[in-house]
């Protein structure tokens, strides 16, 4: 996982940041069984309630770059807001772009 920390924003208590998935073995879509080695997907953090949601995802057939396999984009009205799991991916994300401190603009 590499979490991009040029792209951590935030707006009314929610940080945004684009993070990279690497995968080690090849991993396949829930929805038609499509083949993919990584993904970058654009996540939003509710730092204060420890809560994450997937705003866009794009899946690779390669760990550096490839062809897009699929890509999906949720609206922002739509994100559906989850715990993070304990010790998981995403409670490393949320912890990191949530403890970082952003630059001033």
């Amino acid at each position: 996982m590499y979490l991009d920390v040029q792209s951590v924003t935030e707006k009314a208590g929610t940080r945004k940041a684009w993070v990279k998935y690497a995968y080690s073995e090849v991993q396949t879509t829930t929805n038609g069984g499509k083949l993919f080695a990584s993904s970058v997907t654009l996540e939003a953090y509710k730092c204060k309630e420890r809560t994450v949601a997937i705003i866009q995802e794009v899946l690779y057939d390669k760990v550096e770059g490839g062809k897009v396999v699929q890509s999906v984009s949720i609206p922002e009205h739509r994100l559906v807001f989850e715990d993070v799991v304990p010790d998981s991916l995403s409670e490393a994300g949320l912890n990191f772009a949530c403890n970082m401190r952003l630059p001033a603009r």
